[in-house]
């Protein structure tokens, strides 16, 4: 399809090994860590309590955001071109207090894009080469 629709999904997960502190904020493992040519940090793939379903964090720290129109169009080009990193130098993600991740519903037109998006260690086997993370 060459448009999509992106909206706001209120999801229940139970964080796959998730580590709470006294001054509010959270720490979670990771399942899996990429490289990509495209951004210059790591993309973290955040395991949940359903084998199939991961949270993706795509840091922008020190970086210019893109404006809203183009966030979902960048990021699923981040995505497509991240490859698992062999030794993550990552175990964990720490959150703060206030981390917040709301953003209004938006929809982006994305060229070449595929039925699916495939995940590092999805349950599936998918993940471009087939090789998990």
């Amino acid at each position: 399809p060459e448009e999509t629709v992106l909206a706001r999904l209120h999801l229940s997960l139970d964080w796959m090994g998730v580590s709470a502190y006294q001054d509010g904020s959270f720490e979670v493992a990771l399942q899996a860590v990429g490289n990509c040519s495209r951004h210059p940090q790591p993309v973290f793939y955040v395991g949940t309590g359903d084998e199939e379903v991961f949270v993706v964090v795509i840091p922008w720290t020190g970086l210019p955001l893109p404006d809203e129109e183009a966030i979902y169009v960048e990021c699923t080009d981040i995505l497509r071109a991240t490859v698992p990193m062999e030794r993550s130098p990552y175990q964990a993600l720490r959150f703060p207090s206030e981390f917040d991740v709301r953003r209004k519903m938006a929809s982006s037109s994305l060229p070449d894009a595929p039925s699916t998006l495939e995940l590092p260690g999805a349950a599936s086997g998918a993940g471009g080469d087939g090789a998990s993370p």
